[in-house]
């Protein structure tokens, strides 16, 4: 959902594509986890499912025999691929936007003179992720970002209020719809949820919310120094 925000500025029609984009992509998903899922619960007892490690390789192995569970594997790793080609595509784009705002390395706004990518922006995230999945953390490290990406997720949210308060006047080429009440829902339940994480998994929460604040002084640091 994130990442269709994150390339929404070389969009040439956003407050028509920005909406399609969330909608049929929300829904496609959800028409293919729920039609998943009945197919599980056709093929396997609800009590196989509760206790299958892995619900699709146990699907897999009354359906094909043995190869089940080696077309379950093939089916993760073109998943994944996918997953990774909307992943590197969106998230490069975040240094990118802080560069250009004075708030990061100069080099990484620069866009690449033949393909129009940032393309300094994308080689720095691959290295890091390099870096991050040879730690052996990785597991570890996702936990801590789920917290994370919903306190932004709730706090982005909240953003519209403050700059529709702020700037009433400013030409938004696309408007969220259900204004305030939508967003105000999602604004609730985001917070529930980062309540309720913080009950349940207190030790990944807390590491999520350190990492942030670790960032602050960063983040200053590079507001002072555009300022000076």
């Amino acid at each position: 959902m994130e990442q269709c925000y994150f390339c929404s500025w070389r969009n040439k029609k956003p407050q028509q594509n920005v909406p399609r984009a969330l909608l049929f992509g929300t829904l496609i998903v959800m028409v293919l986890y729920v039609i998943v899922n009945l197919a599980f619960l056709y093929v396997l007892p609800v009590n196989i499912m509760a206790k299958s490690p892995l619900v699709a390789a146990s699907a897999a192995h009354v359906i094909f025999g043995n190869r089940g569970a080696d077309l379950i594997s093939i089916a993760v790793i073109i998943s994944t691929f996918g997953a990774l080609n909307g992943s590197i595509l969106a998230t490069a784009r975040v240094p990118f936007a802080m560069a250009r705002d004075k708030l990061f390395f100069k080099k990484l706004e620069k866009i690449h003179p033949r393909y129009g990518t940032p393309h300094i922006s994308l080689l720095v995230q691959g290295l890091w992720s390099c870096i991050l999945v040879l730690s052996g953390s990785f597991d570890t490290i996702t936990n801590y970002v789920i917290f994370a990406a919903w306190l932004f997720y709730g706090l982005g949210t909240f953003g519209v209020f403050v700059l529709r308060k702020k700037m009433p006047d400013t030409y938004r080429p696309y408007k969220v719809w259900g204004y305030p009440y939508l967003p105000a829902i999602f604004v609730i339940f985001s917070f529930l949820f980062l309540a309720n994480t913080l009950i349940s998994d207190t030790k990944d929460a807390a590491m999520g919310l350190i990492l942030i604040l670790l960032g602050l002084p960063i983040y200053f640091f590079w507001k002072y120094k555009t300022k000076s």
